[in-house]
């Protein structure tokens, strides 16, 4: 059974109208790595699995982001009890969704869409600033429209202090989902310029058709099946 611990919410940040940030004390002996996922309860029992963005002895605080609905009322807003000061209660980490440390180390490339750009962006952190990683590290992002377009101030310090990092980000349009023909457009960019992926190390983090569809294009430019670390983002 999970270990499970209890906290406080330090910041509630309403970062726009559907992405909530939310920043908890660290319990004490908490171990963990960016890009694991976690349960988080309230008062009124589960409200849902995440994964956490911050980085273990960087950062002094657990960081998440959640989607908040614009349409929610008080009364039907899942979230509407996590306000700063608040106690909840948070698992142990439960999977191996984060930068292996035990392995030799290879160039990096995060793809996500929506809020999968959040522990993507953890992981890029602990690989660059935590592992000080000499390799490539590139990270790509599509979303649908601007309000998913978010840590854009974050992206551009790590872009100005690390010369191996790379960031591109795509907006597809308010259309709801994405097509064969708009994904076959669009994954393309993902990779770039990178053919050979054989020597490189995958994290892939968004809803499951997305992140299917990016595993399948990646095995094309021959990336090994042991170096794809994958993680569908559903909605709770």
């Amino acid at each position: 059974m999970a270990t499970i611990f209890k906290t406080i919410i330090s910041a509630h940040d309403q970062l726009n109208e559907t992405l909530l940030r939310l920043r908890l004390e660290t319990p004490i002996g908490y171990q963990y790595h960016a890009g694991q996922q976690v349960t988080l309860y309230g008062q009124e029992g589960i409200k849902g699995n995440f994964c956490l963005s911050s980085v273990a002895e960087i950062d002094d605080f657990l960081e998440i982001y959640l989607e908040s609905a614009p349409e929610f009322s008080h009364s039907t807003n899942p979230y509407h009890e996590f306000k700063a000061g608040a106690e909840v209660s948070i698992s142990e980490t439960s999977d191996c969704f984060f930068y292996p440390i035990n392995q030799p180390p290879q160039p990096v490339l995060l793809i996500g869409n929506g809020i999968g750009l959040a522990p993507l962006f953890g992981i890029a952190r602990e690989a660059l600033i935590k592992y000080k990683l000499k390799q490539q590290v590139r990270l790509f992002h599509l979303t649908q429209n601007k309000d998913e377009y978010s840590l854009i101030q974050e992206m551009i310090s790590l872009l100005c202090h690390y010369r191996n990092f790379g960031y591109r980000h795509y907006i597809s349009g308010e259309r709801k989902g994405l097509t064969k023909a708009d994904l076959a457009e669009v994954i393309p960019m993902a990779f770039c310029d990178i053919n050979d992926l054989s020597n490189w190390r995958l994290f892939i983090c968004g809803d499951a058709d997305f992140v299917n569809d990016i595993v399948s294009y990646a095995m094309t430019r021959k990336a090994k099946a042991d170096n794809i670390l994958q993680k569908i983002y559903v909605k709770n």
